[in-house]
């Protein structure tokens, strides 16, 4: 996965918020600049390889269907149980 640092700070406060609170699930949004949904949900895919070698379940982590058009970025958002 390919990206900057400042992104690689939020994951890794991410990944450490969600090892100090089980109770924590994430839901990743991917996004993109109109290339279709298969780019976003790819992306989304890498942040959550990512958080996995930063030790969050993977189980804990889902990825919406519902991509955007919002530019290139992925959506974190936290909750206390595991969206579907």
């Amino acid at each position: 996965m390919n990206c900057s640092a400042s992104a690689l700070e939020i994951l890794r406060k991410a990944a450490d918020e969600m090892t100090q609170n089980e109770e924590l699930f994430l839901s990743l949004q991917g996004s993109t600049s109109g290339f279709g949904t298969s780019l976003g949900k790819g992306r989304a895919e890498a942040v959550k390889s990512k958080l996995a070698e930063m030790g969050v379940t993977a189980g804990r982590v889902s990825i919406s269907d519902q991509t955007q058009g919002n530019g290139d970025s992925v959506k974190l958002s936290f909750s206390n149980r595991l969206s579907s």
